[in-house]
């Protein structure tokens, strides 16, 4: 097993009855990462004389046993936990995500251990956080940009994440709404990228994502993914400075940028194919597509 890689996936989709049970916990999921000496549990906390209601809003609350619906101060929300263990069970930290709704088997919780960054990333239905493994700090949530249509309660859930160029990026796919992108070179501060995708979204399996990562360079990812997989993803430009860009058909993007002389020259990006179009061999596209940015 690679040591330097752990991925783990947890999908919650099972009843109350099913969850494991600790005397302060109830336990949705559970993951032991052995390297790292810990284990990781999503659940809600017990607390000794209270008892969870819902408040007729889809939100849930502790409140003193005997107290009836009408009588609930609702205080003291229930908000998922990530509890943090060391392998022998002794507590290290308790941290709230702050997701409380009763459809608690629609969260669809997942956990994935990224080992050569130490991070942790936990998805909630329609978000993630990242947990850093050396000091427990909580950046998020995010909610990755909806493209689409939520077609039912699956759409927008998260799951396929892939790291790429040493961290730098985070990929994954939201169900019926394509890869999403952000951007990691800074941990504690990551931004979304906005993509480009054929349509329609929810059979997209190419998309492109332009990132202005710092001083006007630009850098243009193409991913592809099939059967809702990342199976690739590679960059078609890095870092350069770019005048002008168009989009073209749903499958091309026009830039004009500069060169290493400084002169303002011609670059296509097909997305559809995950391409550069080449100035010979596609002589007459270019031509095509330049003369509709002139007209």
């Amino acid at each position: 097993m690679d040591m330097n890689r752990i991925i783990i996936i947890l999908i919650l989709s099972v009843p109350f009855s099913a969850l494991i049970s600790q005397d302060d916990f109830k336990v949705y999921k559970e993951l032991s990462i052995e390297p790292e000496n810990m284990i990781f549990q999503i659940g809600q906390k017990i607390i000794d004389g209270f008892v969870i209601m819902n408040n007729g809003e889809g939100r849930l609350f502790y409140e003193k046993i005997g107290i009836t619906r009408d009588e609930m101060s609702e205080s003291k929300p229930v908000n998922i936990t990530l509890r943090i263990s060391g392998l022998k069970g002794n507590l290290i930290k308790d941290i709230s995500l702050e997701y409380n709704d009763i459809d608690i088997d629609m969260a669809q919780f997942s956990a994935s251990y990224f080992g050569e960054k130490k991070f942790l990333v936990i998805t909630v239905r329609y978000r993630f956080y990242i947990i850093g493994i050396e000091d427990f700090k909580v950046i998020g949530p995010f909610f990755p940009k909806l493209k689409g249509y939520r077609l039912d309660a699956i759409s927008g859930s998260l799951n396929n994440f892939k790291l790429f160029d040493d961290g730098k990026y985070f990929f994954g796919i939201a169900a019926d709404n394509g890869v999403f992108c952000y951007k990691l070179i800074d941990l504690y501060n990551p931004t979304e990228i906005d993509g480009y995708n054929i349509e329609p979204i929810y059979t997209s399996s190419n998309s492109f994502f332009i990132d202005n990562r710092i001083d006007n360079l630009y850098y243009g990812i193409y991913v592809h993914n099939t059967s809702n997989n990342i199976d690739e993803i590679k960059y078609l430009f890095k870092s350069i400075r770019i005048e002008k860009m168009y989009e073209l058909d749903n499958q091309y993007i026009f830039f004009k940028y500069f060169n290493k002389e400084n002169e303002l020259v011609n670059l296509v990006v097909d997305y559809k194919n995950g391409r550069l179009l080449d100035n010979n061999n596609d002589r007459q596209l270019i031509y095509k597509l330049l003369k509709n940015i002139n007209e």
